[in-house]
């Protein structure tokens, strides 16, 4: 871009070629003079502008600027000026150049010399043009009576690359400012990825002039390629919205996507706080990838892609707070539960203690009954519940311990809490495993319902369990648990269709099978009859 490629060339000494210039332009001789500045222009009716001239300063290069009739940078161009002779071609295309009427080409040669000339453009191409200025010299000459007596008087100090880039960066950045403002103000609606543009480019800026006020140049100008390439980028775009007002509707659906991914994303803010608070066993690993994918196509310019990834990211939120909601439920009853096995527990337990004299209890076996009571009421949650009335816990040791006291129902009851114990670890590793095979993009349809049916009976056996039916709650759990691994193992990738085409050719093979077995009854047949007629 032309402003980077300026900057590009700051600290070496080679002549600059510009965004829209060519690389080798035509020769063009300047009027000859032996002091001053002179420039020639040359533009015979075309797409090309050749430009040279002559200067008797050594001091600095020629810096060109290009203004549209509106007054907004076009192009700009450091020259060097090599035995007293610079020279440069532009070419006028790209949207920067589309306004029709006079542009003004400024040379500028440090403090000494300054040139303004006019150049009509109509459709990007120019009128014939040929020009001719000259300027008197303004380096003195010096008298023999200043050689022998110093002067005192401070000369001109040259201007510096550090304020060619620090200029170059303000004007860029004004520009671009100025421009998005008339936007405004003519209706035109301005995409949020412009704006972020911007901004990146403002932030550029800021830190290229702390290089340079730091004294580190090539970092400022490596900073400030960065910055005028987002400058110019921005002032590409708010061209082409300029003289295309279709392009509002596509920017209007930009912003409204853009806006619709910010209201997703807190959406899943919330349900994620709603699955901490609720400690529920939900991920959001697909819902985060689809919103990743939509913002690559968002940024790839694919709307109508971005779109359906972003209903698709809405839907699968929808359905996320309908999981949450029948988990809040499913907890909230598997806690009622839970609470009604402690109460009985408990009282089972109390009422162990309430008979210690007929069985002949110790005081400290009296006290262990009091510390299992203690931990089961001071539970805080189903974790901690299971943690004390398992095989490892406080009340397994006890019983462990008092063999005598273990109620008939008990052994029964230990062998459903493990079935259940294993259906539940069943049920998280098909969650992740089809979660996950989700986002890899496999088929998981049948894998999700035969997932579901698997918690239903989970619900069931818990049920079961709370009304003290072991056997059945220890039958449904194993149901439970082989459902999760067929939903994990068997069914993952399948679809619906798929399990049509597996049972239609079930039937086929059952047919087949039968009609074998009729023949081989009938050929049986056949023979009984052919052995009974020999007898």
């Amino acid at each position: 871009m032309l402003s980077a490629l300026l900057l590009f060339t700051l600290i070496g000494s080679m002549t600059l070629v510009p965004a829209f210039a060519q690389s080798t332009p035509a020769p063009v001789d300047p009027a000859p003079i032996d002091n001053g500045f002179s420039v020639s222009l040359n533009s015979p009716s075309s797409t090309n502008i050749d430009i040279s001239g002559t200067s008797d300063s050594t001091s600095n290069d020629v810096i060109l600027q290009v203004f549209a009739p509106n007054g907004n940078l076009v192009t700009i161009d450091q020259i060097a000026v090599t035995d007293g002779v610079f020279q440069t071609s532009l070419t006028t295309g790209g949207s920067l150049w589309n306004q029709d009427g006079v542009y003004s080409i400024s040379i500028k040669q440090g403090i000494d010399y300054t040139l303004e000339i006019p150049i009509n453009i109509i459709s990007g191409v120019t009128a014939d043009t040929s020009i001719s200025k000259v300027l008197p010299s303004v380096i003195p000459v010096t008298p023999i009576e200043s050689i022998l007596v110093p002067t005192l008087e401070p000369t001109p100090q040259s201007v510096t690359q550090s304020d060619i880039i620090v200029s170059l960066l303000e004007q860029s950045s004004n520009q671009v400012n100025q421009q998005i403002n008339q936007s405004v103000l003519a209706g035109i609606s301005i995409p949020v990825t412009l704006d972020t543009a911007f901004d990146a480019g403002l932030s550029k800026h800021i830190t290229s002039l702390e290089f340079i006020e730091n004294g580190d140049l090539e970092n400022g100008r490596i900073t400030a390629l960065e910055a005028l390439s987002l400058f110019e980028d921005t002032l590409e775009k708010l061209s082409l919205l300029e003289n295309n007002p279709q392009n509002n509707n596509v920017i209007h659906e930009i912003n409204n996507q853009v806006k619709d991914i910010v209201d997703l994303k807190n959406d899943a803010e919330k349900i994620r706080n709603l699955i901490q608070t609720n400690t529920l066993d939900i991920t959001l690993e697909q819902y985060d990838s689809m919103i990743i994918s939509a913002q690559q196509s968002l940024a790839n310019g694919d709307l109508l892609k971005s779109k359906q990834q972003i209903d698709a990211a809405d839907d699968l939120l929808d359905d996320l707070f309908d999981n949450i909601e029948d988990k809040a439920e499913q907890q909230e009853e598997k806690e009622k539960r839970f609470n009604k096995f402690v109460e009985d527990t408990v009282e089972d337990l109390e009422d162990i203690i309430n008979d210690a004299d007929k069985l002949g209890l110790s005081l400290s076996i009296i006290a262990s009954l009091n510390a299992v009571i203690a931990e089961l009421q001071s539970a805080e949650n189903i974790s901690n519940i299971v943690d004390v009335t398992n095989d490892e816990g406080t009340l397994g040791d006890f019983f462990d311990d008092n063999p005598a006291l273990i109620p008939d129902d008990d052994d029964q009851r230990e062998d459903a809490i493990d079935e259940m114990d294993d259906a539940l670890k069943e049920i998280k590793k098909a969650e992740a495993k089809i979660s996950q095979s989700s986002i890899d993009g496999k088929i998981v349809e049948v894998s999700k319902q035969v997932l579901g049916d698997s918690r239903q009976m989970m619900d069931k056996s818990e049920q079961a369990f709370t009304a003290g039916l072991f056997d059945d709650a220890e039958d449904l759990a194993e149901d439970a648990k082989d459902l999760a691994k067929e939903a994990r193992m068997k069914f993952l990738g399948k679809s619906f269709d798929d399990l049509d085409d597996e049972r239609d050719e079930d039937d086929r093979n059952e047919r087949e099978e039968d009609h074998d077995d009729r023949n081989e009854k009938d050929d049986d047949h056949d023979r009984n009859e052919l052995d009974d007629n020999n007898d």
